[in-house]
């Protein structure tokens, strides 16, 4: 069985706001997304309707107009 590629995942947070994760997988994208901001003692909370696999030029022009 081949092994699941790791790929680039964009989503927001209910209140505004987006970022990525890595992840095999969108259910583990969920997943670590939630734990991460868990761990870190924020409350931003994640929007799982808008997990989506993007690629590195989506990353660079979201980027951009953050600027």
């Amino acid at each position: 069985m081949a092994e699941l590629k790791r790929k680039q995942y964009m989503y927001n947070f209910i209140d505004g706001g987006w970022n990525t994760i890595w992840a095999k997988t969108k259910r583990g994208a969920i997943r670590n997304a939630r734990d991460e901001w868990k761990r870190q003692g924020c409350n931003l909370e994640v929007d799982v309707n808008t997990f989506r696999v993007v690629s590195h030029e989506e990353v660079d022009v979201m980027l951009m107009m953050t600027r």
